[in-house]
Formats: structure tokens, sequence, C-alpha cells
């Protein structure tokens, strides 16, 4: 860590850049799935709405944002605690549980899902999903898009906020 905070670039940067280039490494493995179970639905399933379309990369987007900030924030909690799997455990169930990862959110019992539609998590997967699979209204596009900035926001702040208290905690010994 002492190394990282040692070059001019700051390791928020350096970290969304390592986490950015595996994108394409994914995306070879992806692709070929996705495109089979679209050829299996017959294509009918996608959207072809221009405003949908045309909001479809600003969403995934605000996804990846939104993921990666979260993933960062749990990891600066390592400046304060010796052990952060088990919190990256609980992100993760969540996360597979409350982003559509597992099943739609509309088939969890109404409670869990109304609670879901509020939670980051909708907004890291489920959101450009539906964006590209759903006729949304104007409404609903705004509460979409609004819904991932604010998390957006919220999870970049929190996680430079966790960041910077936990630089200032740090101590480095030896050579």
């Amino acid at each position: 860590m002492a190394m990282r905070l040692l070059r001019p670039l700051h390791p928020f940067f350096a970290y969304a850049a390592s986490h950015a280039a595996a994108i394409p490494f994914r995306s070879i493995i992806a692709l070929p799935v996705a495109l089979m179970l679209l050829a299996s639905s017959g294509g009918s399933v996608l959207t072809t709405d221009p405003a949908q379309l045309a909001l479809l990369a600003p969403s995934i987007a605000l996804a990846w944002l939104i993921t990666f900030t979260l993933l960062f924030a749990i990891g600066a909690l390592a400046f304060f605690l010796t052990q952060t799997m088990a919190i990256a455990n609980l992100y993760f169930g969540l996360y597979s549980l409350l982003s559509g990862y597992m099943m739609p959110i509309e088939l969890l019992p109404r409670p869990i899902a109304a609670i879901a539609a509020w939670l980051p998590f909708r907004f890291m997967l489920s959101a450009p999903v539906e964006l590209m699979t759903r006729p949304l209204d104007r409404e609903q596009l705004i509460a979409l898009l609004g819904g991932q900035a604010g998390w957006a926001a919220v999870t970049l702040a929190t996680a430079l906020l966790l960041w910077r208290a936990g630089v200032r905690r740090f101590e480095a010994v030896g050579g």
C-alpha cells in the first residue's frame, strides 16, 4: 500500500483502470452466451425504443461506477478492520439476491422486492437489463437513471471518505 500511496496517480484511479481493464476479457466469455440467449429468444425481448437504446451506455457506465465504488469502499475498510472477507461475502450475498443476478427482483416476496427496488444492488445489474428489455415511460426512465446517478454519487462519496479516513490512520514500517 505504501508504494501505491507514493505514486503520483491516486490509487482510486489505478484501481479503477485495473477494474475496467478486465471488462474486455469478461466480454469475450459473456458475449457468446448473451448472443446464444438472444438467438434463442428470437431477439424480441430487446427494446427498439431509440431513447432507451441511447440511455443504455450511460446506464451501464453508472452500473459499473456503483459496483466499483462499493468494492473500493469495502477494500478501504481494511484500513480499519483486520478482516474484511466477511463483509465482502455479505456484499456478494446481498448483491446476488437483490440485484436480479440470481432471479428477477419481481420474483422476490413483495416486501423484499420493495426494499430491493431502492438499494444500490438493483442499479448495479437489473437497471441496465430493465432498460434493454422492458418498455419504460419517461418517468420510469428518469427514476431508473436518477436512481443510478444518486447511488453512484453516494457510493463514490462514501468510498472516498473511507479512503481518506483510512489513509490518515495508515502507518508503514520497514524498508
